[in-house]
């Protein structure tokens, strides 16, 4: 079991993403922003952060910013409904990776889970940073 902390914006994502991994057994925090995604990252031992880029307060950027060198072995999922402009999006998601993100996942494909469904952001062995999946990408 993995204890992740999800990060976004939108109740009904937050929801989706939670639902997935709780009923492969995970334990789920969630928060509604980078503000409460920082206070929670903080105070917790994490195997796993799913972040949002757009959202209000401190968005995913200044929140991956904050995390990234504490963050440490601590695999980083960071994820976007594909805001207003696609291509500036996707060009967002790959500019993430330079910032500390090990993997972004676009959920405009319409399966915001997707991602947080795989066995590669979830299992013990990526989740510790160990296994070639974890390799920076998109998704």
């Amino acid at each position: 079991m993995a204890s992740i902390l999800v990060v976004d914006d939108d109740a009904d994502i937050r929801v989706v993403i939670c639902m997935t991994l709780e009923s492969a057994g995970h334990a789920v925090a969630v928060a509604r922003d980078g503000s409460e995604g920082l206070a929670l990252f903080q105070s917790r031992q994490l195997d796993l952060v799913i972040t949002d880029v757009f959202m209000p307060e401190r968005d995913g950027v200044e929140f991956l910013r904050m995390i990234s060198a504490k963050a440490g072995p601590t695999p980083v999922l960071v994820i976007s409904g594909g805001g207003v402009w696609p291509q500036e999006t996707a060009n967002l998601l790959d500019a993430m990776v330079h910032l500390g993100a090990t993997r972004t996942c676009s959920s405009r494909s319409g399966r915001p889970s997707s991602c947080a469904s795989s066995r590669t952001c979830c299992s013990d062995d990526d989740a510790a940073g160990q296994g070639a999946a974890w390799v920076p990408r998109r998704c």
